[in-house]
């Protein structure tokens, strides 16, 4: 049988049905199947779908129990996630068939429900997507030297983060934290690339929601030299601006580092996948003396980023590095580091991340930074040792 393309989303709206349900439409250009779960903690509706395309970016829209809605690659479909300020049941989820010059119709009526009933109903729900795995804390075997890489230039691994399903954080400009931060990826990986210093890899290319454990396994899989999580963080004062380098501690630095890693670690769960047991704990697990030379090295790394931020006239926080439990900074055997370019929620930040020259002077920091830490000196490329060894 012929594979079919992505279903086209002509439209998307919400209304109200008499009895007080909230109903959401999505106008399709053919059937699809849909998968339905409920989430708690906050309260969501999700549907999997095989893959859409959006005919054109459709605006966010809220009305009755629905606050908002997203939609991303997740796997090989489409997710669909619906924000609801409170607890709700599908009263009905259909796909309606063509009918009256109108294309097929995927709706979705949501009920107001009590917070127990929703605790059961979610109980009952079963996500499609399976269990992600615990990456193993062990470094993955030796190759023998036959498949040993040529190429022994250092591999920097660089994860624009959320993705997909997965926003991020969204600034008052309407720019989108998943976007700022591929862009800024792509660019950083060009710019240490044409220098011939180093071999680069990003954990997403394009538009796709990866779980955190997955950032960390693609890192650990291609043997990564160094690890950087770009972000753009967004607070509840607007006045705030300047970027922050963060690494992994099981004690948070200060009161924002906690805040910000345990928001950055409900990614998964916010997009709708089941929290990995143990998760919790394994930035406890990391602090040993077999994973202490990583950690003393991101930490190192940290330092150099500063002060080549400083070097760039680039603004930075107060206390420009700090640590937390953030679960993408848990690979126990590869310096790490997220580094949070600056504050969405401020409007004039917002749009200076979006000037080329900023960030241009954010990817030059980077990567002098970046051959501080493996002893490159400018214009040579045959230094490839590390910061310190390891």
């Amino acid at each position: 049988m012929p594979v079919l393309a992505a279903a086209l989303v002509q439209d998307v709206r919400l209304g109200i049905q008499e009895g007080g349900a909230t109903r959401f439409v999505m106008e399709l250009d053919q059937a699809v199947q849909p998968d339905f779960f409920l989430l708690n903690d906050p309260p969501r509706a999700v549907l999997d779908l095989p893959p859409l395309t959006l005919r054109e970016e459709l605006p966010p829209a809220s009305k009755g129990i629905v606050k908002g809605w997203r939609s991303g690659q997740f796997g090989e479909g489409t997710r669909i996630v619906l924000d609801l300020t409170g607890p709700a049941k599908a009263q009905s989820v259909n796909m309606l068939p063509a009918r009256d010059g109108k294309g097929p119709r995927l709706v979705v009526d949501l009920l107001a429900v009590d917070p127990g009933d929703f605790t059961s109903l979610v109980r009952q729900s079963k996500p499609v997507a399976p269990k992600l795995t615990q990456v193993q804390m062990v470094r993955p075997p030796a190759l023998p030297k036959s498949r040993q890489p040529q190429d022994k230039r250092p591999l920097i691994v660089i994860d624009p983060g959320h993705g997909g399903v997965d926003p991020g954080a969204i600034a008052v400009t309407g720019l989108r934290e998943k976007d700022l931060t591929l862009m800024m990826a792509k660019r950083l990986q060009t710019q240490l690339e044409s220098s011939g210093h180093y071999r680069v890899k990003l954990t997403r290319s394009r538009d796709r929601f990866i779980s955190l454990p997955g950032r960390v396994k693609i890192a650990r899989n291609a043997g990564a030299d160094l690890f950087l999580s770009l972000h753009a963080d967004s607070i509840r004062s607007g006045d705030v601006r300047g970027a922050t380098i963060y690494t992994l501690s099981d004690t948070a630095s200060d009161r924002e580092a906690a805040e910000l890693a345990d928001n950055e670690n409900r990614a998964d769960q916010l997009a709708g996948l089941e929290q990995v047991e143990g998760n919790d704990t394994a930035a406890s697990i990391l602090i040993s003396m077999s994973h202490r030379a990583a950690l003393n090295d991101g930490r190192s790394f940290a330092d150099r980023l500063v002060k080549s931020f400083h070097t760039h006239s680039l603004s930075m926080t107060a206390n420009p590095h700090r640590s937390a439990g953030f679960a993408v900074l848990k690979a126990p055997d590869i310096p790490s580091v997220l580094v949070e370019m600056g504050y969405l929620s401020s409007r004039t930040e917002a749009r200076r991340l979006m000037q080329a020259d900023h960030q241009q002077k954010i990817v030059l920091a980077i990567e002098q930074a970046v051959g501080e830490f493996f002893r490159i000196p400018p214009g040579q490329s045959s230094a490839r040792t590390l910061a310190s060894s390891r």
